[in-house]
């Protein structure tokens, strides 16, 4: 291990708790009026409109909230499917959740009990398993279980699968579509092998402009197609 990368991970654990702070701090009468710009820019998308799927997630309450999003594909007679992490492996398990006409009321007391959902040990709502639900996606996982990609050949080659969209969450992103996560990897597995269209969604204090100038960058480390805050659709 080289002074770079044994460097890394401490810079990457003091972002992690600047972008805590910067979140928790974030007034919740901003952080609506961004999300609700976050979500006009994604549903504009031309990826959004052709997709099919959309991969999405329970959103956590100081993250860009994903209701509305969901709601909307719901609406438009997309299918929508939520991650479940497996324990063993760190890969994310995806399930597809039928629409759900009070979702956004359930949202709103922060409780999906009732539609198939439970919480997970970090807290972060995940649907039940269930095998007639779930999809496979892509291919091409490393084989260690546990084992996060080298480089993950889906995130850098064109996409070959535009009737799906994934919605990728991130404590920080870049103007590169480098993300820093919460760091367990499961997502840089995910965008390894993920064959359509990955679009982060980001606040505006958690935006920055290079994560490899904070020295948190490894060549695990992969990026989304586009990044979208409340004043900038990125394409890198």
């Amino acid at each position: 291990m080289n002074e770079r990368t044994s460097f890394i991970p401490m810079c990457k654990k003091s972002l992690r708790t600047q972008a805590h702070e910067r979140r928790s701090s974030f007034l919740a009468a901003d952080r609506m009026q961004e999300d609700a710009a976050i979500t006009a820019q994604v549903l504009a998308l031309p990826e959004w409109q052709q997709a099919q799927t959309v991969f999405a997630y329970v959103s956590l309450p100081e993250e860009v909230s994903t209701v509305a999003l969901i709601e909307a594909a719901w609406n438009q007679g997309k299918d929508v499917v939520f991650p479940r992490m497996d324990p063993q492996t760190k890969r994310l398990l995806w399930y597809i959740i039928a629409p759900q006409s009070n979702y956004v009321q359930l949202a709103a007391v922060d409780e999906f009990a009732s539609i198939g959902f439970e919480r997970s040990a970090f807290g972060v709502w995940e649907p039940m398993i269930s095998p007639t639900a779930q999809i496979h996606v892509g291919q091409g996982y490393p084989q260690v279980p546990g084992a996060r990609p080298i480089q993950g050949h889906a995130a850098y080659n064109s996409v070959t699968e535009p009737s799906q969209l994934a919605l990728i969450p991130g404590l920080v992103y870049d103007h590169m579509g480098f993300r820093l996560g919460y760091g367990a990897g499961c997502y840089d597995r995910f965008l390894s092998i993920f064959p359509g269209f990955s679009v982060g969604v980001v606040h505006s204090p958690n935006f920055i402009d290079n994560l490899d100038s904070e020295h948190c960058l490894t060549n695990r480390d992969l990026p989304v197609r586009c990044v979208v805050c409340n004043k900038h659709v990125i394409r890198p």
